[in-house]
């Protein structure tokens, strides 16, 4: 059997899960959108307006939760990309099993268990409390957890999303490593130059596709700020979560326009992602 009919049938065999998929994905968006827009037959709601979607972006308490959510989700994006590589690096160039194995646990562990572990090192007397006080340093006014700048959902992000970087990059970065580095090396290039010129450009596709996930994903939970964040403001996620437990049925349209802005943020990431993985593996066939 030729290679074209092999691919031909291994694709037919993924239409049933991408169709399927498809259609639940796409009546879940058009609901979405359509209540958001005051269009709920079942409670006798047809017709469609805009006064959700212009309420809610007059709201103050929703702008500032968008705010924190895009800040907190592009700074934990940023230095995990960054700590992300420096880790891939490590294993590759260590071979250490240990350290291969320890990159990996983090993703193992739920938020829970992460956010618990944060919360025993971070806290008022934590860990690291107890240890900078048996070194004399003064810890009046140092708190981590709990504040409005969302220090420790940014650490637990930085623990749960740094491995997924590292994992994400470190195949494109061996195999760049193993044909290019030792060349550019025998030629004359420097180590800076060499991972400047060679190393990053060939790697920062898959390093944009593992930060777009990333960045999706923090920009709408909840559970970290549940666990860890301060009660104001309110993140993106809990303010949809508390929007979707509203008593009032007619409220539904307000909770549902802050679903169909997420949806929309959330697209515009898969479109960039779907580009990134595109150009990573035009660099792979080149």
């Amino acid at each position: 059997m030729s290679d074209r009919k092999t691919n031909s049938i291994r694709l037919l065999a993924l239409v049933p899960a991408v169709l399927t998929a498809g259609l639940i994905s796409g009546f879940v968006i058009f609901n979405t959108f359509a209540e958001g827009l005051g269009y709920i037959p079942e409670l006798s709601m047809y017709r469609l307006d805009f006064s959700a979607l212009r309420d809610l972006f007059a709201d103050d308490v929703f702008l500032k939760g968008l705010a924190l959510s895009c800040r907190v989700a592009l700074i934990s994006t940023l230095l995990c990309s960054v700590f992300g590589v420096l880790l891939a690096y490590a294993v590759i160039r260590t071979g250490n099993r240990l350290l291969s194995f320890s990159t990996a646990l983090p993703l193992i562990l739920s938020y829970v268990v992460a956010g618990i572990l944060v919360y025993n090192l971070f806290s008022d007397h934590g860990i690291i409390y107890h240890l900078l006080v048996l070194a004399g340093v003064k810890t009046e006014g140092l708190k981590v957890l709990f504040t409005e700048s969302a220090a420790g959902v940014v650490i637990l992000y930085c623990f749960k999303g740094t491995p997924f970087v590292a994992i994400s990059v470190m195949p494109v970065l061996s195999r760049v490593m193993d044909r290019y580095t030792v060349a550019a090396a025998n030629l004359g290039a420097s180590k800076p130059r060499i991972y400047a010129r060679i190393v990053f450009p060939l790697i920062r596709h898959s390093v944009a596709a593992a930060a777009l996930v990333l960045f999706n994903y923090e920009m709408f939970t909840y559970e970290s700020y549940f666990y860890l964040g301060s009660s104001t403001p309110v993140a993106l996620g809990v303010y949809a979560y508390k929007s979707s437990r509203l008593s009032d049925l007619r409220s539904r349209a307000a909770g549902m326009t802050v679903n169909a802005v997420m949806i929309l943020i959330s697209l515009v990431t898969v479109v960039l992602y779907a580009i990134a993985v595109g150009r990573e593996a035009k660099t792979d066939e080149g």
